[in-house]
């Protein structure tokens, strides 16, 4: 009969020992990041409660990209997140194209954005885009450069050499694209290879994904293709048809007008020729792993009454990534030109042209 009042107070210190750990639990704050300041890293808490330190990079379609220290660049469904704490300077973007440069804080539903004149409130629900910076203009541009060059010597003494440059402006509203590539060779001393390409595009976003592009030229050289000198000037609309976590794809069509003087012609024909052109075009990014990208562009450009002088433009590159900045790429590209231009000797031009180079690449 002794046990028992023994027994029970075995059970009353066990239940009061459970609810004053129990007790401690709770009171016990959950961990938050330092306060934020100028010199601090940008956070990011997910839905999980896990806190990620390191910087946005930026914000587009719902996609957070995020360059953790530990982690590497991460690529974050927004969905995911549910608390951000920046104490950078970011333009936000918003629907109806309204931005705002500041710090910022999101939480739940509420992202506030610390500007000059004072704190502004917004629904994270109208959230377009983050861009890093803002307050210079050099903030806005970012660009990808490619360059090989390969020597052969022995029996053939040959040298052959190629650059790729991309250069964007990125803005709330508009997005400018600059572009070269440029290939040179020589073989035995004798020049076998020589072409150059550029291009300007500007796009103007009329909404997240839908775009129209007010202006674009394409400027084409190639000696070797008896074509001197190419303009064509064009407009079009756009469509990033996909953009997720691991793949981005725009689809455009336009329409432009295209001039073309030829190095040399036989007797009797004319050095130059214009016409009218359709341009369909697709632009494709896919990274297969965060280290392995994969870069495609396709254009073609119909004439317009004569179908058959076409022009059809392929390049694709392949990069590793080695650093965060430099990478190794191998580049592809196929150009087809539908009705080539005899020169004056009689001499017609192939109709296609490929090109394949492994080199280094860096963003910039």
């Amino acid at each position: 009969m002794r046990k028992q009042p023994f027994r029970r107070l075995l059970v009353w210190c066990g239940m009061l020992s459970a609810f004053s750990a129990a007790g401690a639990l709770a009171q016990e704050p959950l961990w938050q990041p330092p306060t934020p300041n100028a010199q601090a890293k940008d956070w990011v808490r997910l839905n999980s409660g896990e806190w990620l330190r390191g910087e946005i990079k930026r914000l587009r379609s719902e996609i957070l990209e995020f360059d953790s220290q530990e982690l590497d660049l991460l690529m974050l469904d927004m969905d995911d997140v549910a608390e951000i704490r920046s104490p950078h300077q970011y333009t936000y973007v918003f629907q109806g194209r309204i931005t705002a440069l500041g710090t910022a804080t999101m939480r739940d539903s509420v992202l506030v954005v610390g500007t000059a004149t004072g704190a502004v409130q917004f629904a994270r629900s109208t959230l377009l885009s983050i861009i890093p910076g803002g307050t210079r203009e050099i903030d806005f541009w970012y660009g990808t450069g490619h360059l090989s060059f390969v020597v052969h010597s022995g029996n053939t003494n040959q040298s052959d050499f190629r650059t790729v440059v991309r250069i964007n402006r990125g803005g709330p509203v508009a997005r400018l694209q600059l572009g070269y590539d440029g290939n040179f060779g020589r073989v035995n001393g004798k020049e076998n290879l020589n072409n150059h390409s550029g291009s300007l595009k500007l796009d103007a976003f009329i909404s997240n994904r839908f775009y129209l592009t007010p202006i674009a030229m394409d400027i084409f050289s190639d000696v070797f293709t008896n074509i001197d000198l190419r303009l064509s000037p064009s407009m079009g609309v756009g469509v990033t048809a996909i953009e997720n976590r691991t793949v981005t794809w725009d689809i455009e069509f336009g329409a432009g007008y295209q001039w073309t003087k030829f190095s040399s012609v036989e007797e009797g024909e004319d050095s130059e020729s214009s016409q009218a052109s359709i341009i369909p075009a697709s632009r494709l990014e896919w990274d297969f792993t965060p280290n392995i990208e994969l870069r495609v562009e396709y254009e073609l450009r119909i004439g317009i009454p004569d179908v058959r002088d076409t022009f059809h433009h392929l390049m694709a590159i392949t990069s590793y990534d080695v650093t965060d900045d430099w990478n190794v790429e191998v580049a592809f590209t196929w150009d087809h030109v539908g009705k080539p231009r005899a020169d004056a000797e009689g001499n017609v031009p192939k109709q296609d042209d490929f090109r394949m180079s492994f080199g280094i690449g860096v963003e910039f």
